[in-house]
């Protein structure tokens, strides 16, 4: 999230256009209640997107857009590319974890959880399905 309004202010104090299409693109993109909407907004910004690491939240968005569209299998390139992108990406290993979880792979889903939080101890949503995930097994 902080990474996401710092892009947005980033590019308006770079004096970069950010053009009306371009900003609603942006919004779009983390409305994952929206998926399919979200899911096309952000593969289209990640055709304008240069910087890394902001590419890198686009993938996590887009990856939790695939999640609540109901597809968690097809969330995980997604979350690869973002952890690719940004080896220290907590969101994207905590969402990745949450979509193993979801496919029945425990295993992985508790690595990234772990992974996740080792990262970043305020991620709550990583640290809460962790330990219900350690609590229920499952």
């Amino acid at each position: 999230m902080r990474r996401r309004i710092a892009f947005a202010v980033g590019a308006v104090l770079c004096g970069a256009a950010v053009a009306p299409a371009a900003a609603r693109d942006l919004a779009t993109c983390y409305d994952y209640q929206r998926s399919h909407t979200a899911i096309e907004a952000c593969t289209y910004l990640m055709q304008s997107v240069s910087d890394r690491l902001q590419l890198a939240d686009i993938h996590s968005a887009r990856g939790v857009a695939y999640r609540w569209s109901g597809d968690p299998g097809k969330s995980i390139p997604d979350f690869d590319e973002a952890i690719r992108l940004d080896p220290r990406h907590s969101i994207a290993y905590g969402q990745r974890g949450i979509s193993y979880r979801q496919l029945g792979n425990v295993a992985q889903a508790l690595a990234d959880l772990q992974t996740a939080v080792a990262l970043d101890a305020t991620n709550q949503t990583a640290a809460n399905v962790l330990r219900d995930l350690q609590l229920r097994g499952r």
